[in-house]
């Protein structure tokens, strides 16, 4: 009895995303004078294509300059890179609520929420208020200290390289240096990345892997679905 039901669940996750995908770019007809590469009109493989093969910081960069502050991307994602757009978008108040993207971020369990993934305006302004203290100039102050012992040693390390002539990977200083100023300021005492010089137990490696399974992965999977397989 179960070995008919393959057939028919085989064809509905074929169909779905492609559902899916037909549905977005319907809804999307009505804003045809967005700028953009001719395919993200109709498909998002466009921008598929572009992440999978990395650097698309630098696509970004490239397809502003040819078609202005605001481009399609996508059938329904757009990319805005107009200063005067950052208050509108991010500001407080803003009437742009995060993106189906953040759904991955979330607790499993629906009654528990942090503050980055939220997607509740009205949640999110109120637990954000909890938090904003940690954060004034006053409570800031305090971690002067953490990131000026981070910041001596940085540039001790930098100093070595430089009186050796030794070539060196300036991102992955910064990264060291990132990991131990948040470790001295969460734990009172540095990771050691500064100390060593390498990547300890091969973490930012796997940071790096993580997000790029991450961004490939959401890039591949149509906004319909994202729904239909929770996290």
């Amino acid at each position: 009895m179960y070995l008919i039901l393959i057939p028919i669940v085989i064809v509905i996750l074929i169909l779905y995303p492609l559902l899916c995908t037909l549905s977005t770019t319907l809804r999307t007809l009505s804003l045809p004078r967005i700028p953009g590469p001719f395919l993200t009109r109709l498909t998002k493989l466009w921008y598929v294509n572009r992440v999978r093969n990395g650097h698309f910081e630098k696509d970004n960069i490239a397809l502003h300059r040819r078609y202005g502050p605001v481009v399609r991307i996508a059938p329904d994602h757009y990319s805005i890179s107009g200063r005067a757009a950052i208050k509108t978008v991010y500001g407080t108040g803003s009437k742009f609520t995060k993106s189906a993207w953040y759904e991955g971020w979330k607790h499993p369990d629906p009654n528990q929420w942090t503050l980055f993934p939220d997607r509740d305006v009205k949640r999110h302004a109120e637990t954000r208020k909890r938090f904003s203290s940690l954060y004034s100039m006053t409570s800031l102050v305090h971690y002067e200290a953490f990131v000026d012992r981070c910041a001596d040693l940085f540039c001790m390390r930098l100093r070595e390289f430089a009186a050796r002539a030794e070539e060196f990977n300036l991102g992955h200083c910064f990264q060291c240096y990132a990991f131990d100023v948040i470790g001295d300021i969460t734990y009172g005492q540095r990771f050691g990345f500064l100390d060593r010089g390498e990547d300890i137990e091969g973490t930012i490696a796997a940071l790096q892997r993580l997000m790029n399974v991450q961004v490939r992965l959401w890039a591949y999977t149509p906004s319909g679905i994202r729904g239909f397989l929770g996290h």
